[in-house]
Order: C-alpha cells, then sequence, then structure tokens
C-alpha cells in the first residue's frame, strides 16, 4: 500500500499518521472490534458516468474473533445499465456472496483502518464466477455502537479463464454489540 493511500485514509479519518500508529483502542464503552462482538449492518454504492450506471446494495454479518479481528458475511446485489451503439441500455443484474476476514487497525478513539480480503462466488444470470476482494476502509464511530465506514474494493472476478477487475466504492452503517 503506497504512502498516499495510507495518507488519504487517515486523513479521511480525521488523524495524521503518527496519531495512527499511536493509537491503541476506541472508546472503552464501545463494544465495536472488541472480541466476542458481532456486527451486522450493510453497504450502498453509486457509481456514474455519461455511458453507465450501477448501483449496489447489500448486507453484512461479521463476528470478531479476536480484538479488532473479524470473519463476516457479506452479500451484494448490483445492477448496472450501459448505453450501447444503438442508443438504448444494456441491463444486468448480478450478485455475490463473499467470507471476509479483516482487521480493523485502531486509528484513535472511534476510528478504525479496515482492511479485509473477501473470497467467495458471484452470478448472474448466465454465470457463476468464483472471487477475490481486497476491501479497504474506514471505520468511523457514530454512536456507541454504531460506525459509518467509506470505503473501496477492488474484485477480481475468475469466470472460464478471464479475469474481470472491478472498483467498487461504498458506504456503509453497521451496528455491534
Amino acid at each position: 500500500m503506497s504512502r498516499l493511500t495510507l495518507v488519504s485514509l487517515a486523513a479521511l479519518s480525521g488523524v495524521g499518521l503518527p496519531e495512527a500508529a499511536a493509537a491503541t483502542q476506541a472508546d472503552p464503552l464501545s463494544v465495536y472490534a472488541r472480541k466476542g462482538s458481532v456486527e451486522l449492518g450493510g453497504a450502498i454504492g453509486l457509481n456514474w458516468t455519461e455511458y453507465s450506471f450501477a448501483a449496489k446494495i447489500g448486507p453484512q454479518l461479521g463476528y470478531f474473533m479476536q480484538e479488532n479481528l473479524e470473519l463476516s458475511m457479506n452479500a451484494t446485489l448490483v445492477y448496472e445499465s450501459d448505453k450501447n451503439q444503438a442508443g438504448g441500455r444494456d441491463v444486468r443484474r448480478r450478485g455475490d456472496v463473499l467470507l471476509e476476514p479483516s482487521y480493523h487497525f485502531p486509528l484513535s478513539p472511534g476510528r478504525w483502518l479496515l482492511a479485509g480480503l473477501g473470497v467467495g462466488v458471484g452470478f448472474d444470470r448466465n454465470n457463476v464466477d468464483f472471487e477475490i476482494g481486497p476491501h479497504l476502509g474506514v471505520n468511523i464511530q457514530i454512536g456507541k455502537n454504531a460506525v459509518l465506514t467509506p470505503a473501496i474494493s477492488v474484485p477480481f472476478l475468475f469466470r472460464g479463464g478471464e479475469v474481470v477487475v472491478g472498483t467498487n466504492f461504498l458506504v456503509g452503517v453497521s451496528a455491534a454489540w
């Protein structure tokens, strides 16, 4: 990971890199990222250009096996519409289910840098594919046990000898108990 990416994520979280390195844990009253806590939430994402539109939505369920170490299951439904050469639109619907171990690096009280790697399957009406999805984001505590998570993921889809690489910008909200 480049220093620019770390600086960008640290700036988004509201802390500098020296503070991030020194931070050790979140609000002592919060159960988020604590061993044994459960997280339930979801994420949405929109991408659009002059020629393309995509909407993504998906639930997430996670369990913190150790302090800051989570195993989660993420599902995503995607609607895509692209302008075709005839002036019409090509519409696709697809989904995926990923199992993702992630680590939540404490940056400062109430803020964590999220790094995860999801592995699972994707599907549409005609194809099933194997997916690997690196995931990077910042968890920002917005309540005693709730977090807001702006994130980016770069899924690699392996389908019939072909590799397709995507980019997802998502914003999630979740609660832990």
